[in-house]
């Protein structure tokens, strides 16, 4: 077939950013403007100090957001990257903290200060301790399998897979964005009362 100079083509391909049925993301707005009617120029001064200490992690936390990641693993490990990258950039890092000790930190912010004022009794503050430390491995065991594909972990239960992963995702979602309400100034009743709504 030869093709003239003036001969006009149409390519069509699938775009994978847009769909015409998105998939609704759990956990997905953070605040709405009559929350922050009062200070929204605090807000969003704040907001733009942010970006640009963190815009590698918000575009790659927005890539998930808005559907570049197609697929629940691809979404997970991007996030997993997301927490990782954050503790860096907020809390600094010499290389001493694994990726256990990083995200069970951004994870034990909220579920065990005191100023969260998190209502729990001694016996139960123990057992969400041994919980966060269980779903920190259980996030490293993951995020390493779904990198890697290591067939010899395939027969294991030592990673998430389908409905927890889902969780897991949400879970990861949730104390991401508390973190993200911290660095905007909203205070920790605030942000207590965010995550009491999401784990209901």
């Amino acid at each position: 077939m030869t093709i003239t100079q003036n001969h006009e083509a149409k390519i069509f391909y699938p775009s994978t950013l847009i769909s015409s049925n998105p998939i609704k993301q759990s956990f997905g707005r953070l605040f709405g403007f009559k929350e922050v009617e009062t200070h929204f120029e605090d807000v969003l001064q704040k907001w733009l100090l942010m970006y640009d200490r963190l815009e590698p992690i918000y575009n790659l936390y927005f890539s998930v957001q808005f559907g570049y990641h197609q697929t629940l693993n691809g979404q997970f490990l991007a996030l997993a990257q997301v927490l990782e990258v954050f503790y860096k950039r907020i809390y600094g890092d010499n290389g001493e903290k694994t990726f256990i000790d990083k995200v069970r930190f951004l994870f034990e912010i909220y579920f065990k200060s005191e100023s969260m004022s998190m209502d729990f009794t001694q016996t139960q503050a123990k057992e969400i301790s041994a919980w966060l430390e269980n779903l920190s491995q259980l996030i490293l065991a993951t995020r390493n399998y779904l990198t890697h594909y290591n067939p010899k972990y395939e027969e294991s239960e030592g990673f998430a897979k389908s409905g927890d992963l889902r969780f897991l995702y949400n879970f990861m979602n949730m104390i991401f964005q508390a973190h993200v309400l911290k660095q905007l100034g909203f205070d920790d009743l605030k942000i207590k009362d965010f995550i009491d709504n999401r784990l209901r």
